[in-house]
């Protein structure tokens, strides 16, 4: 790349320069369905025709996911083979990344996975967020990856948002803003490129824009106050990339465009307009970095516009790098991205698209990769030797287990934690699935194995699909003389009466009042499903539902959640409850929506 004019080079290498493409699955047959896709095996081994085709397309980038990195040494060397079939033909190494947020959103097999942005956001220490971008970041920088998508700076301004809550810091901008930043500065400690997002905000929608285009209707000094507000920060910080969201911002941009495929009007959402990213993002805010698309496969964008209309849209509005304009799973899919890419070579062909626009977007590309350390040339075994040292380590878990305890947020308890419990006493888990369970038995197994807990007998109930106690769970009840109840509550739905993640819980816990058992509710998602729970004896919130596989149970360097063994540490008097809540918990109406005008507990309240 060094010296290299890219001026020269041919429209066709300039745009593919502008997209950062997946291989999540590979089959060398199409499918004929999208359940037949989702069977393809994982892509985990570079092939003869996903080689041959990257030497062809050479795309400015490569984003991985979980089914492409299942362990160290797979990833190490899937990363190696993908940047060396691109860099091979004399291209610029490719971005290589990853949505590695730490929490929920955690894409490695191998690796530490820490508690997340809303559980640092309870503790609120920045230099708590900086040790988990660091951690985060090392564990990339060893397997190859340079970029990471992270950190979210939403700001958690709906309660029931389905699909970022507890990814956000907080409902306070300011403080969002400080968190993500010293967790972005982590990364870049460990030479990782911070990728920070969603602009202009995806804190206040109650729909997930992987499904449909969700609209955020505030008005403009509302959004500058709070969405807009971690973003500024970000820039004035000098943070070199940002990722758009697929949402619509009527305040910010009303215009509206046909739907290829539907035919209707809609509002643009904030990728595809030309007024955020550029008036607003780059004129007015006076963003000089990378822009970067959330991916275009999602269905706020391809249920409205064709592969190619999409990447025309976002190209002639400003974006820099088109994320995931489809899926690569098989060659079929090849020949589709080849589709699109004509259209935007026809676009600047007809005058829509400016040759002179792409130039400028590749010079901000490519000066964000100049900042890049050289690919690492030594042999793949020491650099293989090298990661599994840094990958999972001991030191990694360590500083993750006292992070994570230092999270957790106690909002009832008094009198009842620490629990003392005898020795032989029975300890009941009732769980939504295995891995919950799993992740309890280790917690409260790693504290027997320490003296810090006697050893005791411990049962699992797993409820899935039912809203009533039966039988063998009220059998279960019966001989416990302690039982723990975990929430998950990820969305409006699953909070009404009637559903089994909103009534299970409660009527345990009846249940077990009634019988005069002590018992600790747990809420590990949206920490809203406080308000179901408020007749809990003890109660917390951990702001992460992750469990832990068996493969982790039996190697701890592989990933797993650590939020439900850090609660156990507090439960049983091994760690102290420093969290406070960093939104506000609201009371529920009769259809068990949150009251705003009712405060359940305020921002800022946790027990110690």
């Amino acid at each position: 790349m060094a010296g290299e004019d890219y001026t020269k080079w041919n429209l066709r290498r300039k745009i593919t320069q502008k997209l950062m493409l997946n291989v999540r699955r590979w089959s060398p047959a199409d499918g004929q369905t999208p359940e037949e896709v989702l069977d393809f095996p994982a892509f985990t081994r570079m092939n003869e025709q996903v080689e041959e085709w990257l030497q062809r397309v050479q795309p400015g980038g490569m984003v991985l996911f979980a089914p492409n990195t299942p362990d160290t040494a797979t990833t190490l060397a899937l990363v190696d083979a993908l940047q060396r079939a691109v860099t091979g033909t004399g291209a610029p190494q490719m971005l290589m990344a990853i949505d590695q947020e730490g929490g929920r959103i955690n894409r490695l097999g191998e690796g530490t996975c820490l508690p997340g942005n809303m559980a640092l956001g309870a503790v609120g220490i920045p230099d708590n967020a900086r040790q988990a971008g660091r951690i985060i970041g090392t564990e990339l920088h060893a397997l190859g990856i340079n970029m990471d998508f992270a950190p979210d700076m939403d700001v958690s301004s709906n309660p029931l948002n389905p699909v970022i809550n507890t990814r956000s810091f907080g409902e306070n901008p300011q403080a969002a803003a400080r968190m993500g930043l010293a967790l972005a500065r982590g990364l870049q400690d460990a030479g990782v490129i911070s990728v920070v997002k969603h602009f202009p905000g995806h804190g206040d929608t109650l729909t997930d824009s992987h499904g449909t285009l969700p609209r955020v209707d505030k008005n403009l000094e509302a959004i500058q106050a709070t969405d807009l507000l971690p973003f500024q920060m970000a820039i004035n910080a000098g943070l070199p990339a940002v990722m758009t969201a697929h949402i619509q911002y009527p305040a910010l941009d009303s215009t509206t465009a046909r739907s290829l495929a539907t035919n209707e009007q809609v509002i643009l959402p904030a990728t595809l307009s030309r007024a955020i990213l550029t008036d607003v993002l780059r004129d007015r805010m006076g963003f000089k970095g990378v822009i970067f698309t959330d991916a275009l496969n999602m269905d706020a964008i391809a249920k409205y516009f064709g592969v190619g209309e999409a990447l025309v849209r976002a190209f002639e509005v400003g974006v820099d790098m088109a994320l995931m304009p489809l899926e690569i799973c098989s060659p079929g899919d090849m020949q589709k991205l080849e589709d699109a890419l004509w259209e935007v070579e026809e676009a600047v062909a007809d005058g829509r698209l400016a040759e002179a626009a792409i130039d400028a977007s590749l010079r901000r590309i490519l000066a964000l990769k100049a900042t890049l350390p050289p690919m690492d040339a030594r042999p793949l075994d020491q650099r293989l030797k090298e990661a599994r040292r840094v990958v999972g380590s001991a030191e990694h878990k360590a500083k993750e287990r006292a992070l994570t305890a230092s999270t957790v947020t106690l909002l009832r308890g008094e009198g009842i934690v620490p629990m003392r419990l005898r020795k032989g006493q029975q300890v009941l888990l009732v769980v939504t699935c295995e891995a919950e369970a799993t992740a309890l038995r280790f917690g409260m197994e790693r504290l027997m194995r320490e003296g810090k807990l006697p050893p005791v007998a411990i049962s699992s109930y797993i409820y899935n699909g039912q809203s009533a106690v039966e039988d063998d769970l009220t059998a279960l009840i019966q001989s416990a003389d302690f039982a723990v109840v975990i929430s998950r509550i990820g969305n409006a739905e699953q909070l009404q009466p009637g559903h089994w993640q909103a009534d299970l819980p409660k009527a345990t816990g009846d249940l077990l009042a009634s019988r005069g058992i002590p018992w600790c509710a747990i809420s590990t998602l949206l920490p809203q499903d406080a308000a179901l729970l408020t007749a809990a004896p003890a109660l917390m919130a951990i702001y992460n539902p992750t469990g832990m596989s068996k493969a982790a149970y039996e190697n701890q360097q592989m990933a797993f959640g650590p939020s439900l063994p850090a609660a156990m540490d507090v439960l049983f008097g091994a760690a102290t409850a420093r969290g406070k809540l960093p939104v506000t918990l609201y009371g529920l109406d009769e259809n068990n929506m949150p009251d705003v005008n009712t405060v359940l507990y305020p921002r800022g309240f946790g027990l110690q």
